[in-house]
């Protein structure tokens, strides 16, 4: 007479117990690297802002009162630099830097020229 074992081996179940970590371990990566992905991005359209507007601000200056400065928002801190040319024009370079999500360091320049 054959005897029947209903039930779970305990190899069925380390193999399953195995199988269910690897799936959520690597559920759980991509999962952080998608938030990592959102928080720079995130970050680069702040950046962008911010450069934007601080070359918007420079735009608004008298043309003699275009100096170098520097800036500090939040996490983002950056420079304005102005370089004279012959024949009254002014190329402003705004540069904003930030540490990415995975520690980096990043930064955006926006470079334009005023005239007097």
């Amino acid at each position: 007479m054959k005897s029947r074992q209903n039930g779970v081996t305990i190899i069925e179940l380390m193999l399953s117990i195995f199988l269910f970590t690897i799936i959520f371990t690597g559920s759980i990566t991509v999962l952080n690297k998608g938030l990592k992905i959102i928080a720079d991005t995130s970050n680069f359209l702040e950046a962008i802002c911010i450069t934007n507007q601080q070359m918007e601000f420079m735009r608004s200056l008298r043309f003699d009162e275009l100096k170098d400065r520097s800036f500090v928002i939040s996490k983002f801190k950056g420079k304005v630099l102005i370089k004279n040319y012959e024949d009254g024009l002014k190329e402003i370079t705004v540069t904003t830097k930030w540490i990415g999500a995975i520690g980096l360091p990043r930064k955006i320049s926006l470079v334009s020229l005023r005239s007097g």
